[in-house]
């Protein structure tokens, strides 16, 4: 008679699972939209706040580099066995990112008010 085995669940599998392109796609965009963000900001305070069409430009340039961040991230995180380090990563900064442009979108439009 066999024993059952009960560290089953606890086994390590030693196998290098790959690292889809995704990823790196995922990562370039959040460190690209990272770049755009601080450009913006670092012009519009600058400019004390009176930012031209230019600093808009690069701000929804930021924008959206995120948002396809968080997308791209979201795709690579539903594949199954890869190895998903650098679509968290990449997700997680265009998360934080998208949640700077909604703070800052909200606080201009109070003050609008």
């Amino acid at each position: 008679m066999k024993k059952p085995m009960k560290n089953r669940k606890k086994r390590i599998s030693y196998i290098r699972k790959p690292i889809p392109k995704q990823s790196f796609f995922c990562l370039g965009f959040a460190a690209i939209g990272l770049f755009c963000f601080c450009f913006s900001l670092g012009r519009s305070i600058g400019n004390q706040g009176s930012g031209g069409p230019d600093v808009a430009a690069w701000a929804l340039t930021s924008l959206l580099f995120s948002v396809e961040s968080v997308i791209c991230g979201v795709k690579t995180l539903k594949m199954k066995e890869i190895n998903d380090i650098l679509a968290r990563i990449g997700t997680i900064a265009g998360g934080i990112l998208l949640f700077c442009w909604l703070g800052m979108l909200v606080i201009g439009i109070v003050t609008i008010l």
